[in-house]
């Protein structure tokens, strides 16, 4: 296992992984890490929830909730958001993206579970998130803005409870991370989201939905409802594979499994998936928690090599060692915990990631310190190249 330790200045000396897959670039410098978000900031409890996206102008845009009286899910939460004009070396200050109720902006809510997707064809930026009342944790209702400016200004949030929600559900949760915009076959330029739910019978399920005018209009497709709770998939993220099918990535719930890491496939741009979600094997040894997933490297796009991206914790009992996984095979086998890259070794929680101007990599990521901290404390930035991670 790689470590990269946060905020060390010595360099971390080449490694060759003993599995002979990868063999680790020059010996590189520790990532830089800042914490964007942080406990107290701006009056609020704690920020959690991250999700980033790099704008069509080249900013990046670090999405959080923002969460007044406490860390909980519940009660009043803001949906804010910080912007970096240059690849994440600084960032500016908190704006308020969304908060309070469709009748009144004052109003306690709850606003949360940020999802953006750039639409490269127009430059927008669409948001997903999710709203319920300020004193209780469901229902929840999937809502959508835009922006056209690159998160200068965002329209007004309309609900899509009609349209991709049922009037049963109860839970509802959209990403939480990014959502995907497909390059490949008919459907190419569809924005794809992963969400979960609970239903009407107390099942809990998984599904994606879809836009193909932009953000508009939306659909929900692929659907999974497990008829038992041996899998239980939650907070999906996606990627594209190379053969165009939408690979989803979830956090695996049920109590009773000691893996923790579930997928399905979608092989018609999002309608339906090939099967039900089944456990991944190679993701062991992470404690229950949202993972994110980026794809980095493709052969059909020209690249020598396929490489999707997974980070996630990997302590098998707490919150902490944010760590990132490969895959080079389109998600048939991921690399073990022994041979990922560590990013930072202190308390860490949920996560997003995103490619930099420059081909690095950017995640965004909850952290505190250890051992007296909360991975909740806060929002931190790493900057990775990927000769941190090893090439083949």
């Amino acid at each position: 296992m790689r470590l990269l330790r946060p905020l060390v200045i010595a360099a971390v000396a080449a490694l060759t992984v003993t599995a002979g897959l990868l063999t680790a670039g020059p010996a590189s410098a520790a990532p830089d890490v800042q914490t964007i978000f942080t406990k107290g900031e701006n009056g609020y409890g704690c920020h959690r929830i991250p999700a980033i996206l790099r704008a069509g102008n080249g900013d990046l845009l670090a999405f959080a909730e923002a969460r007044t009286e406490f860390c909980g899910d519940t009660g009043h939460i803001d949906l804010v958001m910080k912007r970096s004009t240059d690849d994440g070396a600084t960032w500016g200050k908190s704006q308020i993206v969304l908060q309070g109720t469709d009748d009144d902006p004052d109003a306690a809510a709850t606003r949360g579970n940020p999802v953006p997707i750039l639409d490269e064809s127009t430059g927008r930026i669409v948001l997903l998130s999710t709203h319920n009342p300020s004193n209780a944790d469901q229902p929840r209702t999937p809502y959508v803005q835009h922006s056209d400016d690159d998160g200068q200004t965002w329209s007004t949030a309309k609900s899509l409870g009609d349209v991709i929600d049922e009037p049963d559900w109860g839970w509802y949760a959209t990403g939480p991370g990014g959502g995907i915009q497909l390059t490949r076959g008919e459907h190419a330029g569809r924005l794809v989201v992963g969400v979960n739910f609970s239903d009407g019978s107390g099942k809990n399920g998984a599904a994606l939905v879809y836009s193909d005018d932009g953000g508009e209009t939306w659909t929900r497709g692929a659907t999974d409802v497990p008829a038992t709770d041996d899998i239980i998939p939650q907070e999906l993220n996606l990627f594209e594979r190379t053969d165009g099918g939408i690979y989803a990535a979830a956090r695996e719930n049920a109590g009773t499994n000691t893996q923790t890491r579930a997928f399905a496939v979608s092989t018609d741009a999002g309608a339906s998936f090939e099967a039900p979600f089944k456990l991944i094997p190679d993701l062991v040894g992470t404690p229950k928690v949202q993972g994110s997933i980026l794809r980095l490297r493709a052969t059909d796009s020209g690249d020598s090599y396929d490489r999707v991206l997974f980070a996630s914790p990997v302590h098998s009992k707490l919150r902490m060692t944010m760590t990132i996984r490969s895959s080079f095979d389109e998600g048939k086998t991921w690399q073990s915990v022994d041979e990922g890259t560590v990013i930072d070794e202190d308390r860490a929680g949920y996560s997003n990631m995103a490619v930099l101007g420059n081909g690095d990599i950017g995640l965004l990521y909850e952290a505190g310190a250890y051992p007296d901290g909360d991975a909740r404390d806060d929002i931190r930035f790493a900057r990775i190249s990927e000769s941190d991670l090893g090439v083949p």
